[in-house]
C-alpha cells in the first residue's frame, strides 16, 4: 500500500485552541492530521483572535496572553505563516466570501503558502469547495 508523506497544515484559530486545550471538539481526523503534520502554522491573525476573544471573556487561557503566545511559539511546533501584502490583497478579494475579515486572511494564507487548513468553519469549507482553490480538513 502506497504511502504518502503527511501535509504542513495552517491550523484556524479555533482548530488550534481546540488543539492546545486537548478538547473533543477537535475531530479526531484532525487530531491526527496535526499529530502526524511535519510543520504546523498558524496565521498571525489567529493571535489576534486569540487575545480578542481573551479580552472580551469568550475564552480564558491558563496563563497571561502574550506568555501564552510566547511560549506556543518558542517550542517551535508551530511557525506564523506570514502575513504578506500579496496576502492582505488576496483576501480583500476574495469575490462572494461570507467570512470574516479574520477568515479571509486565514483562506488567503493557506492559498497562498499552499497549505492544508484545519478548520470546522463551514463558510471556509464551502468556498473552497466551490473554488478549488484550497484544501480544508477536518
Amino acid at each position: 500500500m502506497p504511502t504518502t508523506e503527511p501535509e504542513s497544515l495552517l491550523l484556524d484559530t479555533h482548530a488550534l485552541l481546540w488543539w492546545q486545550a486537548d478538547s473533543d471538539l477537535l475531530s479526531t481526523r484532525a487530531r491526527r492530521l496535526i499529530d502526524n503534520a511535519p510543520r504546523l502554522f498558524l496565521s498571525a491573525i489567529s493571535l489576534w483572535e486569540v487575545a480578542t476573544m481573551v479580552g472580551e471573556g469568550t475564552i480564558a487561557l491558563d496563563r497571561p496572553t502574550q506568555m501564552w503566545v510566547h511560549d506556543l511559539l518558542t517550542d517551535g511546533i508551530i511557525a506564523i505563516a506570514e502575513l504578506t501584502p500579496p496576502i492582505s490583497v488576496a483576501a480583500a478579494q476574495l469575490e462572494e466570501f461570507n467570512g470574516d475579515v479574520a477568515d479571509r486572511m486565514i483562506y488567503a494564507t493557506a492559498v497562498h503558502h499552499q497549505l492544508t487548513l484545519v478548520s470546522k468553519d463551514p463558510v471556509l469549507t464551502e468556498y473552497a469547495r466551490s473554488n478549488g482553490d484550497a484544501t480544508i480538513e477536518w
